[in-house]
């Protein structure tokens, strides 16, 4: 792993920008190679179907994202606005609150979970004998990240929650020690 240390996660993305004709073409070419199938699509998949949802992304459907990809990037970005045109076309029918609000996700609250139900795993997880002798991280940095994370002083929880999960993933899969059991969802819920 270290050796993929030398390279950008931009290298991943710069065959996308590179098939396209500018920036913005490059960005949603990038997207719908990467982002969309490797991240939000997996989610909601996941997500749903664990209660028994089906999902549809009709934005998603290929005849509109074929005729969206012809569409000029100065149409696209009019005015420096991206989603220019879902804007203009759906004014007539939302609030302008509703349409020029800032993005808003559905993000889990890692930052408090690694305070408060996952910082004794956190800790046991990153620290333990294990972790040190598989020689990935330092552990003097990641318990200081804990520590401060821990403490409310600094948020490290993307940093702590991607080296947890990298852990755990060894565990899993590399170790071959472990019981799938002991990942499961209800091995993380606080004891009644």
């Amino acid at each position: 792993m270290w050796a993929q240390l030398g390279h950008s996660t931009l290298d991943r993305l710069a065959p996308y920008f590179a098939a396209a004709e500018g920036l913005v073409a490059g960005a949603n070419w990038a997207d719908l190679h990467t982002y969309l199938p490797d991240n939000l699509m997996v989610k909601v998949d996941v997500a749903s179907m664990a209660h028994g949802l089906e999902t549809r992304s009709p934005l998603l459907d290929h005849v509109l994202l074929e005729w969206a990809a012809e569409i000029p990037a100065a149409t696209k970005m009019e005015g420096g606005t991206t989603k220019a045109l879902l804007k203009a076309a759906m004014a007539p029918y939302l609030p302008r609150e509703i349409l020029h609000r800032r993005k808003m996700g559905f993000g889990c609250p890692i930052d408090r979970w690694l305070r408060a139900e996952l910082r004794e795993l956190a800790y046991e997880t990153l620290l333990d004998q294990t972790a040190r002798e598989r020689g990935l991280m330092r552990p003097d940095y990641v318990q200081r990240l804990l520590d401060e994370h821990c403490s409310g002083r600094r948020n490290h929880h993307t940093r702590l929650w991607a080296l947890l999960m990298l852990e755990l993933w060894f565990r899993m899969w590399i170790d071959g020690a472990a019981e799938v059991a002991d990942f499961s969802p209800s091995a993380f819920r606080p004891a009644a």
